[in-house]
């Protein structure tokens, strides 16, 4: 009886999990306090502050100190900056650690992505029913679904990532034919809502993902030889086919091809590229002059943002938060290969690949867009991913004996 009840309990918790991916009512922060109001009642004793919390706790202090001195604070700041990132990864270990569910991992990535995706969908619905499109030839913007206000193109297609990056990852695992499809799907709406905002970076990101996982697929030796020549006689036929229809103009395929805006973009001599605006960082060695954060790297430029969460959080907060996330990043990377290696090593190669893919693209991202200003609820769901994987290393395989070899080979 005890565990029915813990699983509907479950049931509940992703569904205001869920609520809070797709920004529910414009209410993200209140569902957000909700959640860490219920775990904090709920699960005080299993509540545990590992070395991971404790550096998210310090950067939040930082992050929150400096944010408060440039810019000053209210409910919202607190809960963002000084709350969310540690108790976000908290969140995750716990739900982790207490699920009865075996796929809990797996549907907490899931729920959340789904979340995420669906927002994104809705706001470019939002979009094309507005006004606003008459301004597409004009201008690269979104429209919030709750809020019905124009937001910049970027918070719309950050949304796609994660669904995007796990779909990509279940094509290259065992699972049932039917989710492949899913998630063929939802990778062609991803891209298709993508070119059609004028976005580059997913594109990017997509490309990325898709080769290294092919790259990995062919040379795996459980694969057998046959069906890598088919797979790598396709790609070339349909790569081909696609640069002969464009480039001899065939059907008018060129023509539609290079008038589209992204490709433009692409295309475009004047159109910046992420490399010179991170340029404006190391600009006569400015950042050493504002060592405190403050915007002052971009005051005197055409961008708001550096477009890279490290040298966006430099520029806000400064070199303290700077370095603390920094420390983060490279722990959390060193975490997830030893984790996914851990999983492929006991039979979860599934959930490694899924994993491994997710984990890529969001670092991708980070690498091209101001996240934790663009969207703070997308950082604060990273870190819930963070936070599953080490409630995964406490958890994992306790139930399926040799435990503790098991367990130290998360750990160690």
């Amino acid at each position: 009886m005890l565990k029915i009840h813990k699983t509907i309990f479950e049931y509940i918790f992703l569904i205001i999990l869920f609520c809070f991916s797709i920004a529910l009512f414009n209410l993200p922060g209140y569902i957000f306090a909700a959640l860490i109001a219920l775990m904090f009642f709920l699960y005080a004793r299993n509540i545990q502050i590992s070395s991971n919390v404790l550096l998210l706790m310090l950067f939040s202090v930082c992050y929150f100190s400096f944010y408060w001195f440039h810019y000053g604070m209210d409910i919202n700041t607190i809960i963002l900056y000084l709350i969310g990132p540690w108790s976000a990864y908290i969140l995750g270990s716990v739900y982790i650690e207490t699920a009865v569910k075996k796929n809990a991992f797996i549907l907490l990535i899931f729920v959340l992505s789904l979340g995420m995706y669906l927002h994104g969908v809705l706001n470019v619905v939002a979009y094309i029913r507005s006004d606003y499109l008459d301004l597409y030839n004009y201008y690269r913007q979104s429209v919030d679904f709750w809020r019905g206000e124009l937001v910049n193109v970027k918070t719309t297609e950050m949304l796609y990532t994660f669904a995007t990056g796990a779909c990509l990852g279940v094509l290259f695992t065992s699972y049932k034919p039917v989710y492949k499809i899913i998630s063929s799907v939802v990778i062609a709406i991803s891209l298709l809502l993508t070119i059609f905002l004028a976005n580059r970076s997913l594109v990017v990101i997509f490309v990325v993902l898709l080769f290294w996982r092919l790259i990995v697929w062919m040379a795996d030796v459980n694969v057998s030889l046959k069906r890598k020549v088919i797979v790598a006689i396709v790609l070339l036929a349909v790569m081909s086919l696609a640069i002969i229809l464009v480039s001899l103009n065939i059907a008018g395929l060129g023509d539609v091809f290079y008038s589209t805006k992204i490709v433009q973009r692409f295309t475009s001599e004047t159109e910046l590229n992420r490399f010179d605006v991170w340029s404006i960082f190391f600009d006569d060695f400015s950042f050493i002059a504002h060592p405190f954060g403050g915007e002052y790297l971009t005051q005197n430029t055409d961008h708001s943002y550096l477009h890279n969460i490290w040298l966006d959080v430099y520029n806000r907060v400064g070199v303290i938060p700077f370095v603390l996330l920094v420390v983060i990043t490279v722990v959390s990377v060193v975490n997830c290969f030893r984790f996914c290696k851990s999983l492929k090593t006991y039979d979860k190669k599934n959930e490694a690949i899924v994993f491994e893919s997710l984990m890529l693209a969001i670092f991708l991202n980070l690498m091209v867009e101001p996240i934790i200003e663009a969207n703070p609820y997308y950082f604060l769901i990273v870190l819930m991913f963070l936070g599953a994987m080490e409630g995964y290393y406490s958890k994992a395989f306790i139930k399926e004996g040799d435990v503790l070899e098991k367990k130290h080979s998360f750990q160690e």
